[in-house]
């Protein structure tokens, strides 16, 4: 069941941190649009499984947070993380794909600021503009 995160997490362990951080929220978003497509198939099992697979990497994702380092970042990453991994249960539970595209909105936004670092565009430690508030500080995440 969770043999895909953990190749997702083997994979993305080739690469820079942040990098790794942007392969990670794909593949969550990737599970996302495949739960959405299940939920409008009727196909329940393979939703339920893809909202495991999602809701495994965003929780690694929030249990890589640095709180001694990450400053302001880490805690409202925090409770971001938190905030996902709630709505992601209740996907399962009311068989939702407008919860689904909430999440892979969220998602979407942090993938786009990771992108930013980890292309260079933006030094590590500064929120790139297209991220807001929590969502791009790699001393946010241990190395």
């Amino acid at each position: 069941m969770h043999s895909r995160a953990t190749a997702a997490y083997r994979d993305a362990e080739a690469h820079p941190p942040a990098r790794q951080i942007v392969l990670l929220h794909e593949s969550a978003i990737r599970n996302l649009l495949d739960a959405k497509l299940a939920i409008a198939e009727r196909r329940i099992e393979d939703r339920f499984h893809r909202v495991t697979r999602a809701h495994a990497i965003v929780g690694a994702l929030q249990s890589s947070l640095d709180f001694e380092h990450g400053g302001e970042i880490a805690p409202l990453l925090d409770r971001l993380y938190d905030h996902i991994l709630g709505r992601l249960m209740l996907i399962n539970l009311q068989d939702d794909p407008s919860i689904c595209d909430e999440i892979v909105h969220l998602l979407t936004r942090m993938r786009e600021g990771w992108a930013e670092i980890a292309s260079g565009a933006v030094p590590p430690g500064s929120v790139p503009p297209k991220a807001s508030g929590a969502f791009a500080a790699p001393a946010a995440l241990s190395a």
